[in-house]
């Protein structure tokens, strides 16, 4: 899967302490797109598509005009990473009951609890 690299505004997709931020300036992105951010470094993303039993693929495409009202930009790298070397990278879900709230699920967590069969490929 390739990996991209968010920039968000030209700066950092870290939390912003000074505007008492928690969650990284594109977590509701990645929740959005099924993409999953590096713990590493959380301005390395993947957006994989995947082959979910029943459903066919999920997700279809990179919502790019979203990515850009909220200020984020995505680069495409040369690098990529095999399925296996990605099973701590994260994003972020909703949580019910009132599915304001979002908190971290790991690639790994992620694909147990949608019952995906495989990766397929990464959206271009």
């Amino acid at each position: 899967m390739r990996i991209w690299n968010c920039t968000y505004r030209g700066g950092s997709v870290d939390p912003n302490p000074r505007l008492q931020e928690t969650l990284p300036r594109h977590a509701d992105m990645l929740r959005y797109d099924g993409a999953f951010c590096d713990p590493a470094d959380m301005s390395r993303v993947i957006l994989p598509i995947f082959q979910i039993r029943g459903l066919g693929t999920t997700p279809g495409h990179i919502t790019w005009d979203r990515w850009k009202s909220f200020g984020l930009l995505l680069i495409p790298t040369e690098e990529q990473l095999s399925s296996e070397s990605i099973v701590d990278w994260f994003t972020y879900v909703r949580v019910p009951p009132d599915c304001s709230t979002l908190v971290k699920e790991t690639f790994k967590e992620w694909c147990a609890r949608h019952k995906i069969t495989k990766v397929i490929g990464d959206m271009r």
